[in-house]
């Protein structure tokens, strides 16, 4: 989000992100239901872009609607989020895609899940100022 001008001091610093005392910091709370995680693993993902161009061109190329993607923190997989009725599609893709590296055993898996999920997001700019609110939200869940 971008501080209005109301928000920023003379040296063009965003002085206000704070929520206010006894304000609730989550502003909203959205879900998409119905999607699945498409995951590859294997030391071949690790620090290499060219994995991930391959990854999400195939997933252009078998016009899937990728909703999210997201890395793990040692860079060993990536996994994308795709609408239920496109998972299948979106599996068959990326193991054509990566064909040779899966038997050379440099990707370790190509996995979907097969119980459908959904993806619940809140937000509001107090939480990044006040500690536990995801955790309090997740404990709700």
């Amino acid at each position: 989000r971008c501080a209005s001008l109301s928000e920023v001091n003379k040296d063009g610093k965003a002085v206000n992100w704070r929520a206010n005392q006894g304000e609730i910091p989550i502003k909203g709370i959205t879900s998409v239901d119905a999607v699945g995680l498409l995951t590859l693993e294997g030391a071949s993902v690790i620090g290499g872009a060219e994995v991930a161009e391959r990854f999400m061109g195939s997933m252009a190329g078998a016009n899937i609607d990728v909703l999210m993607v997201t890395q793990a923190s040692s860079e060993s997989s990536i996994t994308v989020v795709v609408p239920e009725n496109q998972g299948k599609a979106a599996l068959a893709a990326l193991k054509s895609t990566f064909e040779l590296e899966v038997s050379r055993s440099n990707v370790n898996s190509i996995s979907l899940t097969e119980k459908p999920m959904a993806i619940v997001a809140i937000i509001g700019e107090g939480m990044a100022m006040q500690s536990g609110v995801s955790a309090s939200f997740m404990s709700a869940l």
